[in-house]
C-alpha cells in the first residue's frame, strides 16, 4: 500500500471513530471502521448532505435515539479520497 492510500485510509479510519463515539455503544459492533466508513458514505446511516457547496464535505443527521447524548445531532465529514488528500 502507498504512502498516500495509507493517509487516505488513516483518514477514513478516523472519520469513522469519530461517527462511532457520538452513537450509543452497541450501534456498530462487530463493525471494522472501513466497513463504517463506507456504509456512512454510501448512505446505510441516512441521506449524506453536501455542505456549503464543498463537494467533499458531508453532513449527516443523527437522531436522539441513536447518541449517546440522547440529542439529536449532525455529523459533518469530510470525504477522502487521493483528490482531496492531494489537496490539503
Amino acid at each position: 500500500m502507498s504512502k498516500k492510500q495509507k493517509d487516505i485510509t488513516a483518514k477514513q479510519n478516523e472519520t469513522a471513530q469519530s461517527f462511532i463515539d457520538i452513537h450509543n455503544p452497541l450501534c456498530f459492533a462487530g463493525l471494522s471502521l472501513e466497513k463504517v466508513y463506507f456504509n456512512l458514505v454510501g448512505g446505510l446511516y441516512g441521506e449524506c448532505r453536501k455542505v456549503f457547496d464543498d463537494h467533499k464535505l458531508y453532513e449527516i443527521e443523527v437522531s436522539k435515539s441513536d447518541t449517546k447524548s440522547g440529542n439529536p445531532s449532525l455529523f459533518t465529514f469530510r470525504l477522502y479520497d487521493e483528490e482531496s488528500i492531494n489537496n490539503e
